[in-house]
């Protein structure tokens, strides 16, 4: 994509067939031990983030209000928690992209806000079953201004479905 004579996006996408894919499967990286998303708080329920669309349709579960929300970030930029569409649809492989980069960035517990994508890969692992989807972000590396962010997707079954990574800049 193109404004002026500056490009300002690139996409590459690589594509198989999630059907076809029988060899060996392993992880090495457990879901994360959340509680049920209905003993949980959605922390961004009662408030209303001018421009901030994502936040009207998706909804995220967490055990407690993000440190940065409360003004008083935790110095640990990672996170677990479950989401959804806000509206109740399931999740799907072509909805898997969006959900991936839904969250806000973990790298908030610095203090460091706001962030900019300047890449994102995404791998789409298997088809997620109906229901909610356990997340984990993770930042473990700020230099000069950038920062990677990792976020594994499980489904309902425990199932790997997607996972990310990042480079994104603070402003």
């Amino acid at each position: 994509m193109r404004q002026g004579d500056k490009e300002i996006l690139r996409v590459v996408a690589t594509f198989a067939d999630l059907d076809q894919a029988d060899g060996r499967t392993l992880s090495l990286a457990a879901m994360p031990d959340l509680p049920s998303p209905d003993e949980l708080i959605n922390p961004l329920a009662d408030i209303t983030l001018p421009g901030v669309t994502v936040a009207d349709r998706v909804e995220c579960r967490v055990t407690q209000p993000p440190g940065w929300l409360r003004g008083q970030p935790s110095g640990d930029p990672s996170m677990t928690f479950w989401m959804r569409f806000a509206d109740g649809r399931e999740p799907d492989l072509l909805s898997l992209p969006f959900l991936a980069d839904a969250a806000y960035p973990a790298v908030m517990e610095l203090g460091e806000f706001p962030s900019a994508t300047i890449e994102l890969t995404i791998h789409l692992r298997n088809r997620p079953a109906p229901g909610w989807l356990a997340c984990q972000i993770t930042t473990r590396r700020l230099t000069g201004g950038f920062h990677e962010e990792d976020c594994d997707i499980w489904d309902s079954r425990g199932t790997l479905v997607a996972q990310s990574r990042q480079l994104a800049i603070l402003h």
